[in-house]
């Protein structure tokens, strides 16, 4: 809070950090702990060596393209996997959107896109409201 006082760190970013580090605990505190349940098979890495072989630099050894499959994926299973449980506990809420307030911020269309190339800010709690 020091920062944000006396002006190093501004607001918005502040509070972007805030919420980073939140969702970080929650995500940690509800994913699973045996992490290896997100390791891909030999098959997956086959299969996907197969289909992206032309853009894996040459030079790589079959151990190192081996272990950057592996963890590439890896990574890309717990995003799945995030993503889900994100899109689960979302579902027990009701989203309302408030049209009105995102006029204001100058998000339009409903895909929450910005008009006239406005970089979009941080959510504010006035743009969302939750039912429960």
């Amino acid at each position: 809070m020091k920062a944000v006082n006396d002006g190093t760190v501004g607001q918005p970013m502040a509070e972007m950090a805030l919420r980073q580090s939140i969702f970080t605990i929650y995500m940690n505190k509800y994913s699973p702990q045996d992490k290896s349940i997100f390791k891909p098979s030999v098959d997956q890495i086959n299969e996907f060596y197969q289909q992206h072989k032309s853009q894996i630099d040459p030079r790589m050894s079959a151990d190192q393209i081996q272990q950057y499959l592996s963890q590439y994926l890896g990574e890309q299973n717990y995003e799945k996997w995030a993503s889900d449980f994100i899109n689960a506990s979302k579902s027990s809420y009701k989203i309302v959107t408030n049209q009105e307030e995102m006029t204001k911020e100058g998000i339009t269309g409903g895909l929450g896109l910005p008009s006239n190339n406005q970089v979009i800010q941080p959510q504010q709690p006035s743009i969302l409201t939750t039912n429960k």
